[in-house]
């Protein structure tokens, strides 16, 4: 049925049988049996000569609609392409709320400049909650500051950066007088 619209369509914009068959790069005999069957379909003669003007405003509106209906599924064909290689408009991100002005903000504003129609989504999630959310589906990346080698079995990681942390302790602590150990090397 696609076949014989846009070989109907064709017809209809060449005005012509024999140049919308060359427009196709058909024989006019298999032009005619594809708008034959067409018009089987249709349960009545649409392209015949002379056309009463209710046929002709009947081919013209077919026309117009099968060009929508093809350029719609030409579209659909085109998005469901798209998403077999894996790639989308929308991008759904996790994140926890201390990683956005060091890390998530720049990266968004290169994702901008480079793919301006992606619709971005923003979730500021635990890492907890980031992983169930990949799980399940939920979000597409996670920006957290969990174990690279524990989450590596699941998912593809990225080590972005290193974070030093710093303990604090009311002076009160136990542990608050014991010596600055601030000049030992971080682990990362």
């Amino acid at each position: 049925m696609l076949v014989r619209l846009c070989s109907f369509i064709t017809v209809v914009e060449e005005g012509s049988l024999h140049r919308a068959a060359e427009r196709l790069h058909l024989s006019q005999s298999t032009l005619s049996r594809q708008m034959k069957a067409l018009e089987g379909e249709l349960g009545g003669n649409c392209l015949s000569a002379p056309a009463p003007a209710c046929v002709r405003r009947m081919v013209g509106t077919l026309a117009a609609k099968a060009g929508a209906l093809l350029a719609s599924y030409e579209g659909t064909i085109v998005e469901v392409r798209r998403l077999l290689r894996g790639e989308s408009e929308q991008l759904r991100i996790g994140y926890v709320g201390s990683a956005a002005h060091d890390y998530l903000n720049p990266a968004l504003t290169g994702l901008r400049q480079t793919n301006p129609a992606a619709r971005l989504q923003l979730f500021d999630l635990s890492p907890g909650e980031q992983i169930t959310a990949l799980r399940r589906g939920e979000i597409d990346v996670a920006l957290t500051d969990q174990g690279a080698e524990l989450l590596s079995l699941d998912f593809f990681t990225r080590k972005l950066a290193a974070v030093t942390s710093v303990v604090v302790l009311p002076t009160s602590h136990p542990l608050a007088s014991q010596k600055d150990h601030s000049d030992r090397p971080t682990k990362e």
